[in-house]
């Protein structure tokens, strides 16, 4: 499927940072073995990233298929998740969090994923006592879950590409294969509900009508357009069955925005540097000793 999934979409986020280390060949005793290399990538105020880091990082994306190794894209995302850790284990040493009892019986395991852990959970648990949802946001959850869509989407990568595709809802199918060039990946028709898209394509997707085509969405690096053929109604239980369930889905949503912004401004008030010449030499496929 060309696009992760809501949900995927989060566990992907979480799973990044607290997934123990030893889940594929880039193992913490493994990469002992093959390089100790010290040399200092970045800096997050007085927490230092070494390239022997990044053989245990890079475990994070390889599983996922989000990306392929010895690409840039692959180093950025991983340097994003060492420096999102170093943060995140800071955060946590300066509420003391390492001293409580509740922590201290984890760190025999693996000290810096517990630690990353007990921090996530405590701001979920915060963020949760200070969210609150309208009746109105759990009515009107319901009436998009009642809409299904039969819709199209092609991803390009350049945007000039893109608006001439977005401006053909008749010649569409035409004008792509003229665009073949630029056309890096494209789903067939078929129907889109709620949740089987990331949300802010999902919000673009629910914004349109039967006969329509989106403007252009920026996605990573390539643009996004998406031709809407119809409108239908999806099979869902009624109302009154179904709407504490709905507003539980609206809190995590909401804990899940929250949460993510909370990580972004700890990064931001965060002293980091990159040493982009280091970080420019690692070889990921080496590192983990992949052929």
């Amino acid at each position: 499927m060309l696009f992760f999934s809501r949900v995927h979409q989060v566990c992907l986020i979480i799973i990044s940072i607290i997934l123990p280390v030893f889940l594929c060949g880039c193992q913490a005793e493994s990469s002992k073995v093959k390089s100790e290399d010290e040399r200092v990538v970045a800096r997050v105020d007085d927490y230092k990233i070494i390239v022997s880091d990044f053989a245990v990082a890079v475990s994070r994306i390889a599983g996922y298929g989000e990306v392929r190794f010895g690409i840039p894209e692959a180093k950025e995302k991983t340097l994003d998740d060492l420096i999102t850790r170093a943060v995140l284990i800071q955060e946590a040493q300066k509420q003391n969090l390492d001293k409580q009892k509740v922590f201290i019986k984890e760190i025999e395991k693996y000290w810096t994923q517990a630690l990353v852990k007990f921090v996530l959970n405590k701001k979920s648990e915060e963020l949760s006592r200070v969210i609150y949802v309208e009746e109105s946001e759990v009515e009107n959850e319901y009436r998009l879950r009642q809409r299904k869509f039969l819709a199209e989407f092609a991803v390009l990568n350049d945007e000039g590409a893109a608006k001439r595709l977005s401006q053909e809802f008749d010649k569409f199918n035409e004008i792509k294969k003229d665009l073949k060039d630029k056309v890096v990946s494209a789903e067939p028709v078929q129907w889109w509900e709620v949740g089987d898209l990331p949300i802010y394509l999902e919000d673009y997707l629910f914004s349109l009508r039967p006969a329509e085509i989106s403007k252009p969405i920026k996605y990573g690096d390539n643009w996004v357009v998406i031709r809407v053929l119809e409108v239908g109604v999806a099979e869902i239980a009624p109302f009154e069955e179904i709407a504490l369930q709905l507003k539980r889905e609206i809190v995590r949503r909401k804990r899940e925005k929250a949460l993510e912004r909370w990580i972004e401004n700890l990064k931001k008030k965060a002293d980091v540097e990159i040493n982009y010449e280091v970080l420019e030499g690692i070889d990921l496929e080496k590192l983990c000793g992949i052929n």
